[in-house]
Protein backbone atom coordinates (compact mmCIF):
# COMPACT_ATOMS: atom_id res chain seq x y z
CA UNK A 1 0.00 0.00 0.00
CA UNK A 2 3.04 2.27 0.75
CA UNK A 3 5.03 1.69 -2.08
CA UNK A 4 7.55 4.21 -3.65
CA UNK A 5 5.80 7.39 -4.55
CA UNK A 6 8.54 7.98 -7.14
CA UNK A 7 7.22 4.89 -8.97
CA UNK A 8 3.51 6.84 -8.66
CA UNK A 9 4.91 10.13 -9.82
CA UNK A 10 6.77 8.35 -12.82
CA UNK A 11 3.22 6.42 -13.92
CA UNK A 12 1.18 9.95 -14.61
CA UNK A 13 3.91 12.98 -14.16
CA UNK A 14 4.77 13.02 -17.77
CA UNK A 15 1.55 14.19 -18.60
CA UNK A 16 2.83 17.89 -18.13
CA UNK A 17 4.29 18.03 -21.23
CA UNK A 18 1.14 17.22 -23.41
CA UNK A 19 -0.70 20.07 -21.02
CA UNK A 20 2.49 22.41 -21.72
CA UNK A 21 2.21 21.27 -25.76
CA UNK A 22 -1.54 22.01 -25.99
CA UNK A 23 -0.98 25.10 -23.88
CA UNK A 24 1.65 26.38 -26.68
CA UNK A 25 -0.55 25.90 -29.34
CA UNK A 26 -3.67 28.00 -27.39
CA UNK A 27 -1.23 30.63 -26.96
CA UNK A 28 0.43 30.97 -30.09
CA UNK A 29 -2.64 31.71 -31.63
CA UNK A 30 -4.16 33.70 -28.70
CA UNK A 31 -1.15 36.27 -29.19
CA UNK A 32 -0.86 36.29 -32.99
CA UNK A 33 -4.70 36.82 -33.54
CA UNK A 34 -4.51 40.86 -33.90
CA UNK A 35 -1.98 39.91 -36.64
CA UNK A 36 -4.51 40.15 -39.88
CA UNK A 37 -2.43 40.50 -42.55
CA UNK A 38 -0.05 38.58 -43.34
CA UNK A 39 3.35 40.37 -43.43
CA UNK A 40 7.82 39.46 -43.05
CA UNK A 41 7.93 42.02 -40.46
CA UNK A 42 5.29 40.33 -38.40
CA UNK A 43 6.63 36.75 -38.48
CA UNK A 44 10.35 38.31 -37.90
CA UNK A 45 9.35 39.90 -34.69
CA UNK A 46 6.69 36.95 -33.44
CA UNK A 47 9.98 34.42 -34.12
CA UNK A 48 12.57 36.99 -32.52
CA UNK A 49 9.97 37.46 -29.24
CA UNK A 50 9.89 33.62 -29.01
CA UNK A 51 13.33 32.67 -29.31
CA UNK A 52 14.23 35.22 -26.74
CA UNK A 53 11.63 33.94 -24.51
CA UNK A 54 12.70 30.39 -24.87
CA UNK A 55 16.69 31.08 -24.84
CA UNK A 56 18.21 33.78 -22.01
CA UNK A 57 16.28 31.97 -19.29
CA UNK A 58 17.48 28.34 -20.94
CA UNK A 59 20.73 29.36 -21.12
CA UNK A 60 20.84 30.55 -17.38
CA UNK A 61 19.30 27.20 -16.37
CA UNK A 62 22.32 25.30 -18.44
CA UNK A 63 25.32 27.64 -17.19
CA UNK A 64 24.37 25.77 -13.57
CA UNK A 65 23.70 22.46 -14.94
CA UNK A 66 27.31 23.04 -16.93
CA UNK A 67 29.18 23.93 -13.84
CA UNK A 68 27.56 21.00 -11.84
CA UNK A 69 28.43 18.35 -14.54
CA UNK A 70 32.17 20.33 -14.89
CA UNK A 71 32.59 19.72 -10.67
CA UNK A 72 31.26 16.13 -10.93
CA UNK A 73 33.96 15.24 -13.73
CA UNK A 74 32.64 15.40 -17.36
CA UNK A 75 29.97 15.54 -20.16
CA UNK A 76 30.64 11.80 -21.84
CA UNK A 77 27.43 10.99 -24.00
CA UNK A 78 26.62 14.97 -23.68
CA UNK A 79 26.35 16.83 -27.36
CA UNK A 80 27.18 19.95 -25.94
CA UNK A 81 25.96 21.83 -29.17
CA UNK A 82 22.43 20.79 -29.51
CA UNK A 83 22.06 20.77 -25.51
CA UNK A 84 23.17 24.65 -25.89
CA UNK A 85 21.18 25.79 -29.53
CA UNK A 86 18.44 22.81 -28.57
CA UNK A 87 19.20 21.84 -32.56
CA UNK A 88 17.46 18.02 -32.42
CA UNK A 89 18.78 15.16 -30.61
CA UNK A 90 18.29 12.34 -28.75
CA UNK A 91 17.33 13.51 -24.95
CA UNK A 92 19.59 11.40 -23.50
CA UNK A 93 22.67 13.20 -25.22
CA UNK A 94 21.39 17.03 -23.94
CA UNK A 95 22.71 18.17 -20.67
CA UNK A 96 18.88 18.95 -19.57
CA UNK A 97 16.84 16.25 -20.70
CA UNK A 98 13.86 17.89 -20.31
CA UNK A 99 14.39 20.17 -22.96
CA UNK A 100 13.93 17.92 -25.77
CA UNK A 101 10.20 19.26 -25.30
CA UNK A 102 11.94 22.76 -26.25
CA UNK A 103 13.21 21.40 -29.36
CA UNK A 104 9.32 20.66 -30.59
CA UNK A 105 8.52 24.17 -29.33
CA UNK A 106 11.22 25.96 -31.26
CA UNK A 107 10.07 24.04 -34.49
CA UNK A 108 6.27 24.84 -34.01
CA UNK A 109 7.80 28.18 -33.53
CA UNK A 110 9.47 28.37 -36.68
CA UNK A 111 6.31 27.01 -38.38
CA UNK A 112 3.88 29.54 -37.18
CA UNK A 113 6.01 32.46 -37.79
CA UNK A 114 5.79 30.98 -41.76
CA UNK A 115 2.18 31.17 -41.02
CA UNK A 116 2.37 34.66 -40.46
CA UNK A 117 3.02 35.47 -43.73
CA UNK A 118 -0.55 34.66 -44.43
CA UNK A 119 -3.68 36.85 -43.98
CA UNK A 120 -5.40 35.52 -40.65
CA UNK A 121 -8.37 33.86 -42.69
CA UNK A 122 -6.10 31.11 -44.49
CA UNK A 123 -3.50 30.20 -41.62
CA UNK A 124 -6.77 28.01 -39.91
CA UNK A 125 -6.45 26.65 -43.59
CA UNK A 126 -2.86 25.64 -43.93
CA UNK A 127 -3.20 24.30 -39.99
CA UNK A 128 -5.85 22.38 -41.06
CA UNK A 129 -4.09 21.11 -44.11
CA UNK A 130 -1.11 20.26 -41.59
CA UNK A 131 -3.04 18.51 -39.03
CA UNK A 132 -4.46 16.25 -41.73
CA UNK A 133 -1.35 15.08 -43.23
CA UNK A 134 0.37 14.18 -39.73
CA UNK A 135 -2.57 12.17 -39.39
CA UNK A 136 -2.05 10.73 -43.08
CA UNK A 137 1.89 9.76 -42.26
CA UNK A 138 1.34 8.92 -39.23
CA UNK A 139 -1.50 5.88 -40.14
CA UNK A 140 1.07 5.04 -43.21
CA UNK A 141 4.23 5.02 -40.23
CA UNK A 142 2.03 2.48 -38.25
CA UNK A 143 0.26 0.66 -40.66
CA UNK A 144 2.85 -0.13 -42.73
CA UNK A 145 6.28 0.85 -41.98
CA UNK A 146 5.44 -0.10 -38.00
CA UNK A 147 7.52 2.31 -36.70
CA UNK A 148 6.68 1.97 -32.72
CA UNK A 149 8.08 -1.12 -32.15
CA UNK A 150 11.11 -1.82 -29.59
CA UNK A 151 12.70 -3.20 -33.14
CA UNK A 152 11.99 -0.35 -35.38
CA UNK A 153 11.80 2.74 -33.04
CA UNK A 154 15.28 3.96 -32.63
CA UNK A 155 16.09 3.60 -35.99
CA UNK A 156 13.14 5.06 -37.64
CA UNK A 157 13.76 8.50 -39.59
CA UNK A 158 13.10 11.60 -37.51
CA UNK A 159 10.52 12.28 -40.50
CA UNK A 160 8.36 10.29 -38.80
CA UNK A 161 9.22 11.05 -34.93
CA UNK A 162 9.99 14.68 -35.24
CA UNK A 163 9.48 16.35 -38.29
CA UNK A 164 5.90 14.83 -38.44
CA UNK A 165 5.81 13.73 -34.69
CA UNK A 166 2.48 13.13 -33.46
CA UNK A 167 2.72 15.51 -30.40
CA UNK A 168 2.30 18.16 -32.89
CA UNK A 169 -0.95 17.24 -33.15
CA UNK A 170 -1.31 18.03 -29.41
CA UNK A 171 0.32 21.63 -30.76
CA UNK A 172 -2.42 21.64 -33.19
CA UNK A 173 -5.71 20.97 -30.68
CA UNK A 174 -4.25 23.69 -29.06
CA UNK A 175 -4.16 26.09 -31.86
CA UNK A 176 -7.98 24.81 -32.62
CA UNK A 177 -9.40 25.31 -29.44
CA UNK A 178 -8.53 29.02 -29.42
CA UNK A 179 -10.09 29.00 -32.62
CA UNK A 180 -13.06 27.84 -31.91
CA UNK A 181 -13.09 29.90 -28.23
CA UNK A 182 -12.16 32.97 -30.06
CA UNK A 183 -16.26 33.74 -30.68
CA UNK A 184 -18.05 30.59 -29.28
CA UNK A 185 -18.64 29.80 -25.45
CA UNK A 186 -18.46 26.34 -23.80
CA UNK A 187 -21.77 25.49 -22.09
CA UNK A 188 -21.39 22.84 -20.66
CA UNK A 189 -18.17 22.26 -18.74
CA UNK A 190 -18.68 19.18 -16.45
CA UNK A 191 -18.65 16.52 -18.99
CA UNK A 192 -16.18 18.29 -20.49
CA UNK A 193 -14.11 16.89 -16.75
CA UNK A 194 -15.68 13.87 -16.80
CA UNK A 195 -14.66 12.68 -20.36
CA UNK A 196 -11.01 14.07 -19.39
CA UNK A 197 -10.93 12.55 -16.06
CA UNK A 198 -11.90 9.11 -18.40
CA UNK A 199 -8.86 9.41 -20.64
CA UNK A 200 -6.42 9.89 -18.07
CA UNK A 201 -7.94 6.99 -16.19
CA UNK A 202 -8.11 4.98 -19.66
CA UNK A 203 -4.13 5.76 -19.69
CA UNK A 204 -3.47 4.72 -16.51
CA UNK A 205 -5.36 1.14 -16.90
CA UNK A 206 -3.81 0.91 -20.60
CA UNK A 207 -0.44 1.59 -18.71
CA UNK A 208 -0.62 -1.12 -16.50
CA UNK A 209 -2.98 -3.72 -17.86
CA UNK A 210 -1.97 -3.96 -21.88
CA UNK A 211 1.88 -2.49 -22.02
CA UNK A 212 3.08 -2.72 -18.79
CA UNK A 213 5.35 0.22 -19.05
CA UNK A 214 4.37 4.28 -19.48
CA UNK A 215 2.86 6.17 -22.23
CA UNK A 216 6.33 8.14 -22.18
CA UNK A 217 7.94 5.29 -23.81
CA UNK A 218 8.67 6.57 -27.49
CA UNK A 219 7.27 3.36 -28.47
CA UNK A 220 3.91 5.02 -27.09
CA UNK A 221 3.86 8.13 -28.41
CA UNK A 222 0.83 7.16 -31.15
CA UNK A 223 -1.65 6.14 -27.92
CA UNK A 224 -0.27 9.13 -25.20
CA UNK A 225 -1.59 11.51 -28.01
CA UNK A 226 -4.43 10.13 -28.53
CA UNK A 227 -5.32 9.37 -24.80
CA UNK A 228 -3.79 12.30 -22.78
CA UNK A 229 -3.82 14.81 -25.58
CA UNK A 230 -7.03 14.79 -26.09
CA UNK A 231 -7.67 14.78 -22.31
CA UNK A 232 -5.13 18.18 -22.11
CA UNK A 233 -7.15 19.79 -24.56
CA UNK A 234 -10.27 19.01 -22.81
CA UNK A 235 -8.72 20.31 -19.42
CA UNK A 236 -7.56 23.50 -21.08
CA UNK A 237 -11.33 23.94 -22.50
CA UNK A 238 -12.20 23.58 -19.21
CA UNK A 239 -10.26 26.07 -17.82
CA UNK A 240 -10.59 28.80 -20.89
CA UNK A 241 -14.25 28.57 -19.91
CA UNK A 242 -13.70 28.83 -15.93
CA UNK A 243 -11.35 31.61 -16.44
CA UNK A 244 -14.03 33.44 -18.28
CA UNK A 245 -17.26 32.42 -15.80
CA UNK A 246 -14.72 34.28 -13.69
CA UNK A 247 -14.50 31.49 -11.40
CA UNK A 248 -10.80 30.77 -10.70
CA UNK A 249 -9.49 29.26 -7.35
CA UNK A 250 -6.88 31.65 -5.57
CA UNK A 251 -6.66 33.79 -8.98
CA UNK A 252 -3.54 35.65 -8.02
CA UNK A 253 -1.75 32.99 -6.51
CA UNK A 254 -2.98 31.23 -9.71
CA UNK A 255 -1.75 33.82 -11.81
CA UNK A 256 1.36 33.76 -10.21
CA UNK A 257 2.37 30.57 -10.50
CA UNK A 258 1.37 30.63 -14.66
CA UNK A 259 3.66 33.19 -14.99
CA UNK A 260 6.47 30.91 -13.30
CA UNK A 261 5.66 27.77 -15.02
CA UNK A 262 8.70 28.33 -17.31
CA UNK A 263 11.06 28.48 -14.60
CA UNK A 264 9.55 25.68 -12.84
CA UNK A 265 9.90 23.59 -16.17
CA UNK A 266 13.18 24.04 -16.18
CA UNK A 267 14.61 23.98 -12.57
CA UNK A 268 12.52 21.30 -11.18
CA UNK A 269 14.97 18.58 -12.64
CA UNK A 270 18.15 20.31 -11.72
CA UNK A 271 16.54 21.25 -8.02
CA UNK A 272 15.78 17.42 -7.99
CA UNK A 273 19.19 16.46 -9.25
CA UNK A 274 20.92 18.34 -6.40
CA UNK A 275 18.40 17.39 -3.75
CA UNK A 276 18.98 13.15 -4.44
CA UNK A 277 22.28 13.45 -4.53
CA UNK A 278 22.32 14.83 -0.97
CA UNK A 279 20.99 11.08 -0.69
CA UNK A 280 17.05 13.12 0.27
CA UNK A 281 15.50 10.58 -2.26
CA UNK A 282 16.68 7.35 -0.23
CA UNK A 283 15.87 8.95 3.18
CA UNK A 284 12.37 9.68 1.70
CA UNK A 285 12.04 5.86 0.61
CA UNK A 286 12.05 4.96 4.33
CA UNK A 287 9.31 7.10 5.22
CA UNK A 288 6.56 5.02 4.15
CA UNK A 289 3.14 6.10 4.55
CA UNK A 290 4.51 9.74 5.53
CA UNK A 291 6.90 9.72 1.79
CA UNK A 292 3.83 12.11 0.43
CA UNK A 293 4.54 14.71 3.00
CA UNK A 294 8.65 14.85 2.51
CA UNK A 295 8.02 14.87 -1.57
CA UNK A 296 5.02 17.88 -1.38
CA UNK A 297 7.51 19.78 0.86
CA UNK A 298 10.03 19.18 -1.59
CA UNK A 299 7.55 20.33 -4.69
CA UNK A 300 6.61 23.56 -2.47
CA UNK A 301 10.14 24.11 -2.14
CA UNK A 302 10.77 23.95 -5.66
CA UNK A 303 7.72 26.33 -6.41
CA UNK A 304 8.62 28.80 -3.99
CA UNK A 305 12.33 28.96 -5.88
CA UNK A 306 10.36 29.11 -9.50
CA UNK A 307 8.50 32.09 -8.15
CA UNK A 308 11.46 33.64 -6.90
CA UNK A 309 13.59 32.85 -10.02
CA UNK A 310 10.94 34.42 -12.28
CA UNK A 311 10.95 37.52 -10.33
CA UNK A 312 14.27 37.86 -9.96
CA UNK A 313 15.60 36.61 -13.40
CA UNK A 314 13.28 35.75 -16.06
CA UNK A 315 10.99 38.97 -15.63
CA UNK A 316 14.32 41.12 -16.00
CA UNK A 317 15.16 39.38 -18.47
CA UNK A 318 11.70 39.41 -20.80
CA UNK A 319 11.40 43.37 -20.41
CA UNK A 320 15.17 43.52 -21.15
CA UNK A 321 14.18 42.24 -24.48
CA UNK A 322 10.94 43.39 -25.01
CA UNK A 323 12.67 47.00 -25.65
CA UNK A 324 14.78 45.44 -28.06
CA UNK A 325 11.83 45.13 -30.40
Amino acid sequence: MHGNIFSYMSQIGYVGVDIFFVISGYIMWTSTQHILHGHTSSALKFIFKRFTRIYPIYWSFLLLLLLIHAFKGGFNGIDIFSSIFLTFSSSSTLLLQVAWTLQYELYFYLIFSLLLLFSKRYRIYLLTILFITIIFIQFYAIVFLDIYTVKNFNTTSTFYTFWFSPFFIEFLLGVFLAFYVEKRRIKRVFPLFLVATGLVVLALLYQHTAIHATLADGYYMPQRVLLLGTASTLLLALLVELNRREVIIFPNFSLLLGNASYSLYLSHTILLLIIYSLGIRTAIKDFGAYQGIFMSLIMLFIIIFSIFYYKWVELPLMKFFKHKI
